[in-house]
């Protein structure tokens, strides 16, 4: 075996880690390998051509970041190792093109771009307003995570998510998390439809026109001391205030520059409104890009300023010198290698435009086919709706049919029972009207019974007068009946004591006991015929005395034939004889005037009850009376009493009265 091939075979390899914005690479390479070897292998490795832009940056022992020599080895450049034995670097954008979506051909040369930028607007340092910082954080959401959908994008989603500046924040003290997260939503919201290319080329578009976009700055001193800053872009060179690295103060075109270098921490720029054609660390610049002015003037301007190291004034002249050759590429044809990418690029946007316009047919077909699935099964329920609405009407109508079948059976059967009733009423009605005539006559005949009822009580009112006119009568006669019969008793009393002196012999006595006459004088006399009288008095309702003065002593006498009186002899005086004779008449009168005065007493009383009798059976019909005057029907025309008109006895006059009874 060759020696060379063995000592490639025992050759050392180091393990180098790269870190990308994307993902971090681990590469084994030989220790004697250049860094243009891992840089070859970093682009192949995810697809990057346009490799100008790009470079490897390491930090060294100063906590500075260096860009390594593509044309050097990698362990010839001082490079740190880490405790695990890797050599570390960084895969970033060393220089910027003038216009970023013009230039950059490649999209995933956008894509590092993309977030290379977003790093620095994370770390401040790139500096944008709060409206574009939330405006390009809505684009790199869009980028990340597609379309905005409400069901999935849901409050709370974007906390991990959101990077804003700190300056910002601190700007909005006021504003919460949730508040930042509405706003960018708000505005993902309105970037429906963008692919991911699309919303990176749309947050290119933006950075871009950040002053601070592309700009390298580097802390100097002038001449005078005065600390200034220094930017180096795809453009020019600027010279900035120390407080302001928006606004330059001087601004030096590549086109303006003739030479640039450096001793120690000292850098000269020469400016000349020529440039020159050789020599120069700037380059040889070609005659048609020659500045317009027609005054040539051969006398160049230099400009002094002083860096912190050497270093740093190696860097500067290294960005120079890129920023330059890329600013003298990009105003050649392009090369054949540029071309092609370009022609790639243009396929591959076609073919990606047509399968983005194949995929927004099928996506707009499968909306439309999902809204009209979504309108049928709409039509679909509304179908069932109407169906269920149709049955359940159906339902209802049978039912209602059977109803009206039973309520058919029932009208008929009420009609019939209505005709029967209507019939029925119809006898009723007339039975009803005949009654009515009934009691209209019943009405009239009892009008005209009332009209002789009136009467009866006039007669009856005269009668009651005639009844109270005979008892005062009577009152009298009674009354001079007693004083009469009281003169009487006196005058038979008087006369007996002159009788009983006349003849108060023994002879006298014994006449009279044999006669068989005797003259009690402390006897009373029709004791019971007066007492009858008085109770007649007093039971009657006219209004008679209720004691009648009595005697004690009646004068009068009884002939008693079994009564043995001794001492009287057969034959008597003719005096004493007239005196029991007239004694004897007496009594009998008395008698016969007590009898007629209890007979009248008797016929009174009977007549009393007889009129109290048709007065209250006459109170009753007028009663009967009354109600059948307010409703004809209350009352059946042959119900309630009825007096019969011959049992009313209206006595005319005494005569009569005492002629009935």
């Amino acid at each position: 075996m060759p020696l060379h091939i063995l000592k490639k075979k025992r050759s050392k390899l180091i393990s180098v880690r790269i870190s990308t914005f994307d993902a971090d690479l681990e590469f084994s390479v030989d220790q004697v390998a250049k860094v243009k070897h891992v840089f070859d292998l970093i682009c192949h490795t995810i697809g990057l051509r346009e490799t100008w832009y790009f470079g490897l940056a390491y930090t060294d022992s100063n906590n500075k970041q260096n860009w390594l020599k593509l044309d050097k080895k990698i362990l010839d450049q001082n490079i740190l190792k880490s405790d695990d034995g890797f050599i570390l670097l960084k895969f970033h954008a060393k220089f910027y093109p003038e216009v970023l979506e013009e230039e950059l051909i490649q999209e995933v040369t956008r894509h590092m771009f993309f977030l290379q930028f977003q790093q620095q607007i994370a770390s401040e340092e790139l500096v944008c307003q709060p409206e574009a910082c939330i405006l390009l954080a809505s684009y790199a959401i869009q980028a990340k995570f597609g379309d905005y959908d409400p069901d999935v994008h849901k409050p709370g989603f974007l906390v991990d998510e959101i990077s804003l500046p700190q300056y910002v924040q601190n700007e909005f003290q006021t504003m919460t998390g949730s508040m930042w997260e509405e706003q960018i939503s708000n505005c993902y919201a309105q970037h429906h439809g963008l692919t991911r290319d699309e919303a990176e080329l749309e947050y290119l578009k933006i950075v871009q026109d950040l002053e601070m976009c592309g700009v390298n700055y580097f802390n100097i001193k002038d001449i005078n001391g005065t600390e200034m800053w220094l930017g180096v872009d795809a453009k020019s060179v600027c010279l900035f205030a120390k407080s302001n690295k928006m606004n330059p103060i001087r601004s030096y075109q590549w086109s303006e520059l003739s030479d640039m270098s450096y001793s120690g921490n000292k850098f000269i720029i020469k400016q000349t409104t020529l440039p020159t054609l050789g020599g120069g660390t700037l380059g040889r610049i070609r005659p048609n890009i020659m500045s317009s002015t027609t005054h040539i003037d051969n006398v160049c301007e230099e400009i002094s300023f002083f860096t912190d190291d050497p270093d740093t004034s190696k860097l500067i002249l290294d960005l120079c010198k890129g920023n330059h050759d890329l600013f003298m590429q990009r105003r050649r044809v392009d090369s054949l290698e540029i071309q092609q990418m370009k022609a790639q690029a243009r396929e591959e946007k076609a073919r990606k435009q047509g399968e983005r316009n194949r995929l927004k047919r099928e996506k707009d077909l499968r909306l439309q086919a999902q809204q009209d699935k979504s309108e049928l099964e709409e039509k679909f329920k509304q179908l069932q709706d109407e169906n269920n609405v149709l049955m359940d009407s159906l339902r209802k109508s049978e039912d209602a049919n059977e109803l009206l079948s039973e309520k058919t059976k029932l009208s008929s059967e009420e009609s019939m029972l209505l005709s029967l009733k209507v019939g029925q009423s119809d006898s009723e009605i007339q039975k009803l009207k005949a009654e009515i005539n009934k009691l209209q006559e019943n009405n009239h005949h009892l009008t005209q019974r009332l009209h002789k009822y009136d009467q009866i009580m006039q007669q009856l009112s005269e009668a009651s007068r005639d009844c109270e006119a005979e008892n005062e009568r009577l009152k009298e006669e009674t009354h001079n009946l007693k004083k009469a019969l009281a003169m009487t008793n006196k005058k038979m009393m008087q006369s007996t004591s002159n009788n009983i002196a006349q003849h108060h012999s023994p002879n006298a006595s014994n006449n009279l006991s044999h006669n068989g006459y005797a003259l009690p004088v402390n006897q009373p006399l029709a004791h019971n015929q007066v007492h009858a009288v008085n109770q007649s008095a007093h039971a009657s309702s006219i209004s008679m005395p209720t004691n009648v003065p009595q005697s004690n002593t009646n004068p009068f006498c009884v002939y008693s034939p079994s009564s043995s009186i001794s001492g009287v002899p057969e034959g008597g005086n003719v005096s004493n004889r007239n005196s029991n004779d007239f004694s004897t008449t007496g009594c009998v009168d008395v008698q016969q005037l007590s009898q007629e005065i209890e007979k009248e007493r008797v016929e009174y009383q009977v007549k009393t009850r007889n009129i109290e009798k048709q007065l209250q059976s006459l109170h009753t019909e007028l009663e009967f009376l009354k109600y059948d005057e307010q409703g004809v029907a209350s009352f059946p025309s042959n119900s309630g009493p009825q007096v019969p008109e011959q049992q009313i006895y209206l006595p005319r006059n005494e005569a009569q009265m005492r002629t009935q009874y």
